[in-house]
């Protein structure tokens, strides 16, 4: 037992270490603020992913605001845990293949714009490879059918944080940029925050926002934006190497 902890102890102190030695900081305009912008802008792709899992867990029921706030945080917990477990791997990358990481995220907010703006689904075979993962996690998502109290509503969204989409890809690929766990977990909740509008009025106003996010206009214009992020994303990645 003494063994195991000292292991994982060594284990998270070389981790530490690599991302101090990297000087990696927080940069809330390269990092977190087009996270928020990618979840905020992607509206468009929550209802089409959850509005039927709101539906059918029944959190747009009169008088589930709290399990509905509840699904909220348990969801973006588990965005923030993914994001940790992404930024640690990132974290033991050699410095030399930021760049390439960089790249990488700029081509999935560069797919989720293509998909967004109805010219392709760019991103349908990332979304295929997360289905592996769903698969051992899905048994449990179909046991919760309607939460029945203020935790399994919590756990509801625990869960169904995890279930396979192209917009949290493309923000991980932005949380992987700072190789650091700490900083990976923030930006998805930067990310989670952004969302939080959209997938809230999905279980509150629920009619009335999803005809508002399914505009056109609106999935266009969010795609321009996410365009300018993905374009901004690789400029910055070119940049760092030349400077």
């Amino acid at each position: 037992m003494t063994s195991t902890v000292q292991h994982i102890k060594f284990f998270m102190t070389t981790i530490w270490t690599k991302c101090r030695r990297r000087k990696i900081q927080i940069n809330m305009i390269e990092q977190l603020l087009p996270a928020f912008l990618l979840g905020l802008l992607g509206a468009g792709h929550c209802v089409a992913m959850c509005g039927g899992i709101a539906t059918a867990l029944g959190l747009n029921a009169p008088g589930h605001l709290g399990y509905s706030l509840l699904y909220q945080v348990g969801r973006i917990s588990s965005y923030m845990v993914i994001g940790l477990i992404f930024a640690l791997f990132a974290s033991l990358i050699p410095q030399s293949f930021i760049f390439y990481l960089r790249l990488l995220a700029a081509l999935l907010l560069l797919g989720m714009a293509l998909y967004l703006s109805g010219v392709w689904n760019a991103l349908a075979g990332v979304e295929r490879l997360g289905k592996v993962l769903w698969s051992l996690i899905q048994p449990l998502a179909t046991k919760i059918k309607r939460p029945n109290s203020m935790i399994m509503a919590f756990v509801a969204g625990v869960i169904w944080g995890w279930l396979p989409c192209g917009m949290i890809y493309s923000a991980l690929g932005l949380a992987s940029l700072s190789a650091n766990p700490l900083y990976g977990a923030l930006t998805m909740l930067a990310f989670g925050l952004g969302t939080f509008p959209a997938m809230a009025g999905l279980t509150i106003f629920s009619q009335s926002v999803i005809k508002l996010i399914s505009h056109r206009i609106t999935r266009i214009f969010s795609a321009l934006l996410i365009f300018f992020l993905a374009i901004w994303t690789a400029y910055s990645a070119v940049e760092a190497v030349i400077s």
